[in-house]
Formats: C-alpha cells, structure tokens, sequence
C-alpha cells in the first residue's frame, strides 16, 4: 500500500499565515500540523512503508523538513505538482484530482492511503484501515467521514444502506448531506485503478476559469459505475485546520489530549499567571501576564504585561502590552500596545498603539 498525501495547495483559506510557510507547517501544540500527521502515521504503517507527497508551494521547505524527520521510517517519495497561473505571488494549481492523479506514476497496481495534510484524527487512522480490512470482497475502499455544521465547506457523501455511498458531492451550495470527507479515504488496488482512469478523462478537459479537476467528482463516477465503497463514520474526532475558523477549535481539542505544560518548567515565568491547558515552547519569556486557557505558544516568545485566552502564538513573537482572545499570530510578530480579540496577524509582521 502506498501513502498519498497531497500537500502542493498555497493555503488560500489560512492567508495570511501562508505567505511565508505552507499550512501544515502552522504549529498548534507545540507540533507543526504536518508532525501531528505524520506521528499517527508511523503508529499505523510500518517501517519501510512508501509515501508520496505532492508538492507544490514552499516545496523546497516542505521536502527537507520531511526527509530528515520521517526517512527514518518511510521511504519518502515527492512528485511536483506544477502551478497553473498566480494570484498574486501565491501559486493557483488545478485542484485534488489532478495531485492524486500524478501518483499513477509510482503506484503500480497497489492500494492507497490518501491523507490529507490539514486534518488530524484525534488518535490515529486504525479505524478506518481496521475497516478497510476487515470489508467484505466487493467493497473496494473506506472514506472516512464525520459530521460537520457547515457542509458547504467540505466533500460531501450521502450514504445507503450499511454506509455504503451512494454520492459525493463537493462544496454544495444546497444541502446535500452532513456528512463530510476528513481525514484520509483507502481504497484497493482495483479501484484505485478505476479512480486514475476517471481522473485521467477529467484531466483531458481544459479547464474554465476559476475550476478544479476534483477528487471527489472522480469518486463519484466511481460509485455510479457500481463500485461499492463505504462511509467510516468515524467516533475517533478529525479536528480540520483548513479554515480559521476551525483552527481554533482544533487547538483547544489537541490542547485538553496533550500531556500538562504549565509552563513554569520550561519557561521563564515571572510574576504571572498560567491558566492551563497551556503549551509553552522552548526559550519563552512570560513576564506580569496573564496566560490561558487553550494558548499555544511557540519557541522563543517574549510576552510582557498581556493577557491571552484561546490563542495560538508563533515562534519568534515579541508582544507586549497585548490583551486579546481567540487569535492566531504569526512567527516572528511585534505587537505593542494592542487591545482587541480575534486577531489574524501574519508573519514578520510589526503593529504598535492600535486600540479598538
């Protein structure tokens, strides 16, 4: 079994975050995105075992980082997924579809795992290949799929009898159903053949502006045709960090399933108060503040006279004076005399005397 994960997207939904580093590389919990994926990962494949990463944007950064962390344990595969246009500097590529479809140049009649690099399993991925295992013969492949309140920003499957699929549809505009694709889809070798044709008629067709070749439509072909795939409704929970909106969410969750970090062990701490679940990264300074719940802060921090609850810092921030809640601030920030909750501060960048 190969281990796809498409990774190449420019982050357009977590801009403006994703100017200077890819998504998965966003830390929450002390661990970049694509580390908590890739810790499930080697507790559910074994050593030796093929993974294949699209890339694209921040190829080079994305490339290093995995190679000398996880070839260790995989063996580490890259196939570039070429940009179509730019908006702006960020590249724009052709969608899902097209990433899966590059892998047929390595797969060779073999199942795949494809995981997606911006949604993490609470545990790990058991489930579904235990599912996916344990399927009758004519089952040819599991998704894993999960409730969500907001369906439009998601694939879509309504499901039949006994979960088996009967339809994906991505982003609906209409209700179609509740039940999203997160997290990772397996399928066998029969039907991953059959999903590379479908993708390989759909990438023929040029595409229209603004359009995707997606994986999901491919699937759904899939389906139609009488392959029978079924739902994983998963009861292991699949925190999504695709949007900012669910960021958030997915730091508080990582935050309560994390061991203690109090922070007066591995920081600096002087005349403030720590309220957990709390991450405090290496080399932090925390002077007369006011720290938590559900704060995530990196590596070489200083933080003077503020108060945060429900936020997520990068490495490398100096604030000061700052008291805001459910935020996300980028690497390298300098804030200075700053009052307002539900902050979107990118990196390298420098705000000061803004009260609102």
């Amino acid at each position: 079994m190969w281990i796809i994960s498409p990774i190449a997207g420019a982050g357009k939904r977590l801009q403006p975050f994703t100017f200077s580093k890819p998504k998965a590389f966003i830390k929450i919990a002390g661990k970049r995105i694509i580390e908590h994926i890739m810790e499930r990962l080697m507790r559910n494949f074994p050593v030796g075992t093929n993974i294949l990463f699209i890339v694209g944007h921040k190829k080079k950064q994305i490339s290093q980082f995995l190679v000398e962390n996880y070839s260790h344990h995989f063996n580490v595969h890259f196939i570039e997924q070429k940009p179509i246009g730019y908006s702006g500097e960020l590249p724009v590529f052709a969608g899902l579809g097209q990433a899966i479809y590059l892998a047929r140049k390595l797969v060779r009649d073999e199942s795949i795992f494809v995981v997606l690099a911006d949604q993490v399993p609470i545990t790990d991925y058991s489930q579904i290949l235990t599912k996916f295992n344990t399927a009758a013969p004519e089952v040819g492949g599991v998704i894993n799929v999960q409730k969500v309140k907001m369906p439009e920003y998601y694939g879509i499957v309504r499901v039949g009898e006994k979960n088996n699929i009967k339809c994906l549809v991505e982003k609906p505009p209409n209700f179609v159903s509740d039940l999203a694709i997160l997290g990772a889809y397996v399928f066998n070798a029969k039907t991953t053949a059959k999903i590379f044709e479908k993708l390989a008629d759909m990438t023929r067709v040029p595409l229209q502006n603004g359009k995707e070749y997606r994986f999901t439509d491919a699937i759904h072909k899939v389906v139609q045709e009488g392959t029978l795939i079924e739902a994983n409704l998963s009861s292991d929970e699949i925190l999504d960090f695709d949007h900012l909106e669910t960021l958030l969410e997915g730091n508080r969750r990582l935050l309560e399933i994390s061991p203690a970090n109090s922070g007066e062990a591995s920081a600096q701490v002087e005349e403030s108060i720590i309220i957990p679940p709390v991450y405090i990264g290496k080399n932090v300074s925390i002077k007369r503040s006011k720290v938590g719940p559900y704060c995530s802060i990196g590596d070489d921090v200083t933080l003077e006279e503020c108060v945060f609850a429900d936020t997520v810092i990068g490495d490398g921030a100096e604030l000061r004076r700052v008291i805001s809640q459910e935020s996300v601030i980028g690497d390298n920030v300098v804030l200075d005399n700053l009052l307002k909750d539900n902050i979107m501060i990118g990196d390298d960048s420098s705000i000061s005397e803004l009260n609102i």
